[in-house]
C-alpha cells in the first residue's frame, strides 16, 4: 500500500456554499439498527443543519452502519432518514470511489472544468500529483483516492451541501492531515465525520459528538470553545429484537 508522500499536502481551495437561509438538511427520526437480534442502536433523533457533526465511538457500535443510512446506502430497521440537501459522500480509504474513471474524467464531466487546460491549474492550486489524473481512481492508494474524491466533490456543479466522510484521516500523512483540518475547518456546509482522532474533529470545528457505545446506547454532547458540554439526551439500549 502506497502512502502520501511528504511533499505532496492535501490543500484545498474552498467551494461556495449557499447557506443564505437556515435549513434542516438531515433528520434522523428514531432510527435503528438491529442485527441478528441485536441493536447496535436505537432511536436517534437529531437535526442537522449546516453545522459540523461527529460520530464517535469504538470499532463495531455502528459508526460506518450510521453514515450508510444517512446517504441512502442502507435502511433503519425502523425509523426514518430524511435528507434536504445535495450529499457528497466518501467512504474509509474512498472505497465507494472504486471506479476505472480518472479525477480528469470525473473532473470533466461533473464540474464546470472543459478540458485539460483548464484542470491543470487547478491540480496545482490543489497540490495534486498531476501524474495521479489520469490513472483509473482504482488504481490509487486509499490516501491518493480520498484526495482525488474530494477535489471532485469541491468542484462538483452543484457544490454538495452536506459533506458525509467515514474516517477522513485514514492513510493520510501529517502533512495531509494538517492541510485537511484547514480545509474541512473552513468548509461552509453541513459536515457528518466519523473518526476516533478526537483532536481531529476538534481542531474542524465539530460542534455537536453523537457517540455510539456498545452498549447499544448513544449520546449527543454539545461542544463550544474547545470543551464538552452539557448532555443534550442519552437513548436506545442494548434490547433483543421483539424484547
Amino acid at each position: 500500500m502506497r502512502s502520501l508522500a511528504v511533499q505532496l499536502p492535501l490543500e484545498l481551495c474552498i467551494p461556495d456554499v449557499d447557506i443564505s437561509e437556515e435549513a434542516e438538511l438531515v433528520l434522523l427520526e428514531g432510527v435503528s439498527a438491529c442485527f441478528d437480534g441485536r441493536f447496535l442502536f436505537r432511536d436517534i433523533r437529531l437535526s442537522i443543519g449546516y453545522e459540523h457533526v461527529a460520530v464517535v465511538g469504538p470499532n463495531g457500535v455502528g459508526k460506518t452502519t450510521l453514515l450508510n443510512m444517512i446517504v441512502g446506502e442502507l435502511r433503519p430497521f425502523c425509523g426514518k432518514v430524511t435528507t434536504n440537501g445535495r450529499l457528497g459522500f466518501i467512504s474509509q480509504g474512498g472505497e465507494n470511489w472504486m471506479t476505472e474513471d480518472s479525477l480528469s474524467t470525473l473532473l470533466l464531466t461533473r464540474s464546470s472544468l472543459q478540458s485539460f487546460g483548464e484542470i491543470l491549474p487547478m491540480l496545482m492550486k490543489h497540490k495534486f500529483p498531476i501524474a495521479l489524473a489520469n490513472p483509473s481512481l482504482r488504481s490509487l492508494s486509499p490516501g491518493e483516492r480520498f484526495r482525488a474524491a474530494l477535489i471532485c466533490l469541491y468542484n462538483q456543479r452543484p457544490v454538495p451541501q452536506v459533506l458525509v466522510l467515514d474516517e477522513p484521516t485514514h492513510c493520510l500523512d501529517f502533512v495531509g492531515e494538517t492541510a485537511l483540518r484547514e480545509s474541512l475547518k473552513a468548509w461552509p456546509g453541513a459536515l457528518i465525520v466519523a473518526s476516533h482522532n478526537r483532536e481531529f474533529l476538534k481542531s474542524i470545528g465539530v460542534s455537536r459528538y453523537l457517540t455510539l457505545e456498545m452498549t447499544g446506547r448513544h449520546t449527543v454532547l454539545s461542544h463550544a470553545d474547545g470543551h464538552f458540554g452539557v448532555e443534550v439526551k442519552i437513548l436506545g439500549g442494548n434490547e433483543k429484537n421483539g424484547v
